[in-house]
């Protein structure tokens, strides 16, 4: 065993049954991390002589040792010996697990069970074979919890186990702590997983195999912070769609306070954000704002201590948000002409960063991020009663709180920009229903991609026909130089070439095939226009221009008043 942490952070509070755990417990939880971090600077190894001398804890030299850290750490004897004695007790049940797995093939699990779950004293412990596949280990959990391995979905390291693989395959160790999450199996967002999934694999291939993969249809789409679609490789937009999808679900459970089905849903949106290149991720923020989401979810219900490398991970989110955002939000001003709106998510992300290094031990480093957070709420305040006025004016309360935010309470400003902010809305689709119309209208080069229609239109203003434009570009592979010459240099192939798909078009707008093929496109696109009634009516109309902005942030007000105080205790 290397140090303290490995069986600290992940361990902490694993008997502990309450999702949301108590103030006194969560102060007591900062202060055994702060211990930890110090045993692990000084590489004092709790597990090992003169602190334990074969499994059996020395009582004389852990009180020697709380002694003398007590001056150096601020805390009282009786507290440190406590904490000195938890961790040590985590450290000895983890080698104990680890001998068991070598013995007789046996891993040992430690298990956070929900209050809710259970209405009497259960063993926080589950133990099944290194060959048990996930679902063996749900099996043996809801045996515990005595209920139905359908309504459980079991989550550790930040991951949702699946039931098709082996749990060492999982990367699951002995002793490490085994989130359980109730889940409601009749739930609406669970039951679509699946079929969500067929009908996004069915649509896309469909569309590929027809030739009509051209964004027509209410499809979904994925799109930059002005709302404008971005053409990415099918795959990637495939992966992204799903990724997205399950998270819009996600929030919208978060939304409902419904957080044991918010994690899951969460947990499932990072593993199919996994598949897609890191720089396409830094295109958007979703990804970011997943990472978030997750660090709130696991807030939410009381289990900050089980988020695997929390600091780290809301570090990444940070650097996320800046590459989307620029350094100083940059990138967010020039689109929109001001980032105040945008405030709203470093005031969570802050604080969830504080909160986080709280619980890791680190007080110093808390305190200055939760002043942060602190000082960033006080900026962003919105008077009720403004709210009211604007929202009497007919906008919604969201419209009136971003742009109340965005103007800095101006109540004139706020109206005039919430009126822009519409009418923007309203350009953009239009415009980008247009781009689909002409997409699909200008079709697909010889190598299979889409004619650009910002190079169509940039040889149109150049005064060549648009169906010259169209043919040369589809011909030459979007290559607009190349495009360009063809036109001018050899008129009459271009027009030839125009000629013979015009009349492949007749050809094959007769034959009974095409009927057939217009048929199946009926159905694309009648499937794809379900599956987005579908998400719609499953997330409450989530998913639109700046859901992730309206927070109102009354919880994190909270929240930073009880943490403040924590640190003062």
């Amino acid at each position: 065993m290397d140090s303290q942490d490995s069986f600290g952070n992940d361990e902490a509070n694993a008997n502990d049954a309450v999702p949301v755990v108590e103030d006194e417990e969560l102060v007591r939880e900062g202060v055994f991390n702060q211990i930890r971090n110090s045993l692990n600077q000084n590489g004092i190894k709790l597990w090992v002589e003169p602190y334990c001398k074969e499994g059996i804890p020395q009582g004389d030299k852990l009180l020697e040792l709380a002694c003398s850290l007590s001056p150096v750490l601020g805390i009282d004897d009786m507290t440190l010996m406590e904490g000195i004695k938890y961790l040590q007790s985590n450290a000895l049940e983890k080698l104990a697990a680890r001998d068991t797995l070598n013995k007789s093939g046996q891993i040992q699990l430690r298990l956070k069970i929900p209050r809710n779950l259970v209405k009497e004293s259960v063993s926080n412990l589950v133990e099944v074979n290194r060959e048990a596949r996930g679902c063996d280990l749900a099996e043996s959990v809801a045996t515990i919890v005595k209920c139905s391995p359908d309504a459980l979905k079991l989550v550790a390291n930040g991951k949702v186990i699946n039931n098709d693989l082996g749990v060492l395959e999982q990367g699951l160790k002995p002793g490490m702590v085994l989130m359980i999450v109730s889940l409601n199996k009749n739930d609406k967002s669970l039951q679509v997983l699946d079929e969500q999934r067929k009908i996004l694999n069915e649509t896309i291939q469909d569309a590929k195999l027809l030739g009509c993969d051209d964004g027509s249809g209410p499809g979904l789409s994925i799109a930059n912070q002005t709302g404008e679609s971005l053409n990415l490789p099918d795959i990637e937009r495939k992966a992204l769609i799903i990724a997205m999808s399950l998270h819009e679900k996600g929030r919208f459970a978060l939304k409902q306070k419904n957080y044991d089905l918010a994690l899951i849903l969460l947990l499932e949106a990072r593993s199919e954000y996994s598949q897609c290149r890191s720089d396409i991720l830094h295109r958007v923020d979703n990804y970011a704002l997943l990472n978030l989401d997750i660090a709130w979810c696991y807030l939410k219900l009381g289990n900050v201590s089980q988020l695997p490398n929390a600091e780290d991970r809301l570090s990444e989110c940070e650097n996320l948000l800046r590459k989307s955002y620029g350094q100083d939000m940059e990138r967010v001003v020039q689109v929109k002409g001001q980032a105040d709106t945008e405030k709203a998510i470093y005031v969570r992300m802050h604080l969830l960063q504080g909160i986080a290094a709280f619980h890791q031990g680190h007080k110093s480093r808390a305190g200055a991020l939760l002043a942060l957070a602190k000082s960033e709420l006080a900026e962003l305040d919105v008077s009720e009663d403004a709210l009211s006025e604007v929202v009497a004016l007919g906008y919604s309360e969201k419209e009136a709180r971003l742009a109340l935010r965005a103007t800095k309470g101006n109540l004139a400003e706020a109206v005039t920009l919430a009126q822009n902010q519409r009418e923007e809305r309203r350009r953009v689709k239009e415009e980008e229903v247009e781009r689909k119309r002409k997409r699909q209208k200008f079709g697909k080069t010889q190598d299979g991609r889409f004619v650009n229609i910002g190079f169509v239109q940039t040889m149109v203003n150049m005064g060549i026909g648009e169906d010259f434009a169209v043919e040369a570009l589809r011909q030459t592979n979007n290559s607009i130089e190349e495009a360009i010459a063809a036109v001018q240099d050899n008129p009459d192939m271009i027009e030839a070439a125009l000629l013979t798909s015009l009349e492949d078009q007749r050809n094959q707008a007769g034959s009974s095939d095409s009927k057939t093929k217009a048929e199946f496109k009926k159905d694309v696109k009648k499937a794809k226009s379900e599956a987005v009634k579908r998400m719609k009516s499953e997330t409450g109309g989530l998913g639109k221009d700046d859901d992730h902005l309206d927070l109102d942030l009354k919880e994190e007000t909270d929240l930073v008043q009880k943490y403040l105080g924590f640190l003062t205790a």
